[in-house]
């Protein structure tokens, strides 16, 4: 995989973990195919705590991100249907989450609870490197995002709802 990442397995990025014995100097590495294909238009540091929004335009079959571990990590919001103070919220949550728990599921669990309690219930989040969704959520109630090399879909429903809920979002991580 080493050195067939891009023509036999079809990525436009790449991660090495550090440690990992695949680079001489022991470093987290991260890859691009083709450098010239990503923009970025903005960043969220949720340990600033700047409330504006972000989005990547990347054109990635593999799309990831992630400009750290740890404490620094960023955030790459892919897809937002929520206020700007929300997607901030969300971002620092996960934060949160991430900084607590190493397990997906934990995180998940601890990001899905705290939304409850702030904004009703009922929310639903998934957290992971590989999974596809297809999601229908109530108005003004969804966000995709990465932070790190974590995918995170956090989206709201409703039985009763005075707004119909927005259908069909769809999340591709290969």
């Amino acid at each position: 995989m080493q050195k067939t990442w891009h023509t036999e397995h079809g990525y436009d990025t790449a991660w090495v973990p550090p440690n990992c014995r695949m680079v001489k100097s022991g470093l987290e590495e991260d890859c691009v195919w083709d450098p010239q294909r990503i923009t970025i238009t903005d960043i969220i540091d949720p340990q600033a705590g700047a409330s504006r929004g972000t989005s990547v335009e990347c054109e990635s079959r593999h799309r990831r991100s992630g400009l750290g571990l740890g404490s620094n990590r960023m955030a790459v919001i892919k897809n937002a249907d929520m206020s700007v103070e929300m997607q901030q919220d969300s971002v620092e949550c996960a934060t949160q989450a991430m900084d607590m728990y190493n397990i997906e599921k934990d995180i998940a669990a601890y990001i899905k609870k705290a939304f409850d309690k702030r904004y009703d219930p009922t929310w639903h989040c998934i957290v992971g490197r590989n999974f596809g969704c297809y999601v229908t959520h109530e108005k003004n109630h969804f966000i995709y995002f990465y932070l790190g090399h974590s995918a995170i879909l956090l989206f709201k429903t409703s039985e009763t709802t005075k707004d119909p809920p927005t259908p069909h979002k769809a999340c591709y991580i290969l």
